[in-house]
């Protein structure tokens, strides 16, 4: 997607909400932008999988907003927010089963097609 970056007074309220839209995402993200553009049914991916992403973007959204906003070599700058390996790889590993689990219906409904 580009965003064309010119700041003409009518614009500036509209790309400040597509912006945040664009860098706060969550598991209904994957729902209305993966799994219903590519016409896969709730039986196929059920909500409650993707639901299952709810704590990674929870993690994911908190790096992207201390990026945005937190100065890492200012005094006042908090200490890195820490997490357990174990937590890491169980998050990895629910986005992975959700990656596979769109392959594997979208593939279906290609074949489908033929």
């Amino acid at each position: 997607m580009q965003v064309n970056a010119s700041l003409s007074p009518g614009r500036v309220p509209l790309r400040v909400g597509l912006y945040r839209a664009l860098r706060r995402q969550g598991s209904s993200d994957v729902k209305a932008r993966v799994r219903d553009t590519l016409g896969i049914s709730n039986a196929q991916f059920p909500v409650a999988q993707i639901e299952t992403l709810d704590k990674f973007f929870k993690a994911r959204n908190a790096i992207v907003h201390d990026v945005d906003y937190e100065d890492p070599s200012a005094p006042s700058s908090r200490a890195r927010w820490r997490r357990k390996m174990e937590e890491v790889r169980d998050d990895c590993d629910a986005v992975l089963a959700v990656v596979a689990t769109i392959i594997r219906a979208t593939t279906t409904n290609v074949r489908a097609c033929r």
